[in-house]
């Protein structure tokens, strides 16, 4: 069997990380190594240090700059010496049970992403009605008509990928912020290889760090990428 190592990407995110990543490693038995990247200001990095005395999978990965979340996820995933690589937000929005499939599912995939909108997913808790709209028109302005990706959810925070297809492309990533995720996915798209949207059981979680405002860094960013990429 291959060996798993999954990167969570931690900025100011002392009130959960213990949570978040006790959940992980005890019902993970599977991953070889839990990456976590922190890159804010309060006590996030020194809580993963205590717990990092547990359980030796987990690793820390530290920097007093702002990385942005696909920065940190980058950082992370060029970190992993394992086959294969994920990355999920630090939340639970999706639970362990459901990453534990999506692993497996790169059986036959060299991409599998969660998804909310594809046939047999389930949320339970839904995000505010705003965030489903602007998600809604981002999806089908910015992910198909600009970058002609036919995924139904790009931003679902957890994905899984071959080591050796992301690190191919992770060097030609230009997006550091919540973009990342639909650049990525665009670039092993358009090289042929396969990507699956796996129907997860999702639940939306307060204390989110995704902002309105972002959508429209979003927008100027993916554009860029589009023109220039």
């Amino acid at each position: 069997m291959e060996d798993w190592g999954l990167v969570i990407p931690a900025y100011n995110e002392e009130k959960r990380i213990r949570v978040v990543l006790n959940t992980y490693i005890h019902q993970m038995p599977q991953v070889k190594e839990f990456i976590v990247v922190c890159d804010g200001t309060d006590a996030t990095a020194d809580i993963v240090k205590e717990m990092r005395k547990i359980d030796g999978r987990i690793e820390l990965l530290e920097f007093t700059q702002r990385l942005g979340k696909g920065g940190g996820v980058k950082k992370g995933l060029l970190a992993c010496r394992t086959d294969r690589v994920g990355f999920v937000d630090c939340d639970l929005a999706v639970k362990p049970d459901q990453l534990i499939k999506m692993f497996y599912a790169l059986d036959n995939y060299s991409a599998v992403i969660a998804s909310r909108r594809t046939d047999g997913a389930q949320v339970k808790v839904h995000q505010p009605m705003i965030r489903q709209l602007l998600s809604k028109g981002f999806n089908w302005v910015m992910v198909r008509l600009l970058f002609g990706l036919n995924i139904s959810d790009t931003q679902c925070g957890a994905k899984v990928f071959h080591d050796k297809v992301v690190r191919y492309f992770l060097p030609q990533m230009k997006s550091t912020g919540f973009d990342f995720d639909v650049e990525l996915l665009w670039r092993i798209q358009r090289m042929y290889y396969l990507i699956y949207e796996y129907p997860v059981v999702w639940e939306h979680q307060e204390d989110s760090k995704f902002q309105l405002k972002y959508i429209i860094n979003m927008f100027v960013s993916l554009l860029w990428v589009r023109l220039h990429g």
